[in-house]
């Protein structure tokens, strides 16, 4: 009986969203917007 190989997935596009970038930020308040990247008070 041949065992299958495991071949490593090679979508980019799906490596990059694994990435900490595309991860979920926690939000303090609801009611203010502030996840633009150049906010100071992040």
């Amino acid at each position: 009986m041949k065992t299958k190989k495991s071949t490593k997935k090679s979508n980019p596009i799906a490596n990059e969203l694994r990435s900490p970038k595309y991860k979920q930020r926690t939000v303090k308040s609801k009611k203010i917007y502030n996840r633009k990247k150049n906010n100071k008070n992040n």
